[in-house]
Parts: structure tokens; C-alpha cells; sequence
């Protein structure tokens, strides 16, 4: 039983992940420049003057992980009260 609400929490993300990407980047491009100002160190960005571009896209990688997450959260709680609800039949 167990195998099976795993395989269907993946099946059900693979959709709600793309709908949250495509929420928060508006092209594949711009979630790659995104990735690397992640890698940037803040102090080259400062020389390079491109401060206030790295914290917006660091912003955007950020609530994309927040928002994974919290689909990731909210899946295991509803896995839990299956199997809760299950255990009492």
C-alpha cells in the first residue's frame, strides 16, 4: 500500500511542479540565470554591480524551493491521514 501512494504523490507532482515553474520563471532561460546567480557569490555580484539582479533572481529560485517544499509537506500529511483512516477500517 505504501508503494502505491508514493508512485501516485510522484505521478501527481510531475504536473504541479510545472504549473509552480511556469508560475515563477517565465522561460527556461531565466530559471538557468537564476541558477547561476544562485552559485554567484554576493561579493562578485557587488564588483560586478549586478547586486539588485542577483537578489531578484536568488528571490525567484528561493520561492520556487518554498514552494516545492510545501507541496512536498502538505503530500506527506495527506499520506499520513490515508494511512491513519486506513488503520481504522
Amino acid at each position: 500500500m505504501d508503494i502505491i501512494l508514493i508512485v501516485l504523490a510522484v505521478i501527481i507532482n510531475i504536473p504541479i511542479m510545472f504549473f509552480i515553474f511556469k508560475k515563477t520563471y517565465k522561460t527556461k532561460e531565466e530559471m538557468i540565470r537564476s541558477l547561476e546567480y544562485d552559485a554567484k557569490p554576493d561579493l562578485i555580484s557587488v564588483l560586478d554591480g549586478t547586486i539588485l539582479e542577483d537578489m531578484k533572481h536568488e528571490n525567484k529560485s528561493r520561492k520556487f524551493t518554498f514552494y516545492m517544499m510545501l507541496v512536498i509537506i502538505v503530500e506527506y500529511l495527506i499520506y499520513k491521514g490515508v494511512l491513519i483512516l486506513i488503520d481504522k477500517i
